[in-house]
């Protein structure tokens, strides 16, 4: 059981992973657009997107009660990966409400081009906190 839950961790957190460092990425290289290809296949991804963080998150918790027989999040060990994966959470829940559904109402323009900028720097921050908890767990 323990082996499902570590590839149900480690497929779930790469499915969510890739998508967001390549439009990261993509968004970049366009630094001063056409940006709606590269966020209209990124807005597509949306449900894959949640259910894949989930399937990391469900496999992630089901690996650690496998191995500690318990939730000792915050003991001196963990705290580190706990840290990391609520920072990851609270940015992806700021990209969802505050950054990604400005561009998706956007209706002209420079609106739209406005919301883009504030996309592509928030999804640095994102990348950011992906490569920390990368880091910090050592997916």
């Amino acid at each position: 059981m323990e082996t499902i839950a570590l590839v149900l961790k480690h497929a779930g957190f790469a499915l969510y992973a890739l998508p967001i460092l390549g439009t990261t990425l993509a968004l970049t290289v366009r630094w001063t657009g056409p940006w709606e290809r590269p966020l209209g296949r990124f807005m597509a991804l949306g449900p894959i997107l949640g259910l894949s963080l989930g399937a990391a998150i469900l496999g992630g918790l089901a690996e650690f009660w496998f191995r500690e027989s318990g939730f000792p999040l915050l003991s001196e060990p963990h705290r580190l990966h706990t840290i990391a994966f609520g920072f990851l959470w609270l940015s992806n829940l700021q990209l969802e409400v505050w950054t990604l559904e400005p561009v998706r109402k956007a209706s002209n323009g420079d609106e739209f081009n406005d919301a883009a900028r504030r996309l592509r720097a928030h999804l640095w921050v994102h990348s950011a906190a992906i490569a920390a908890v990368i880091g910090a767990t050592q997916l």
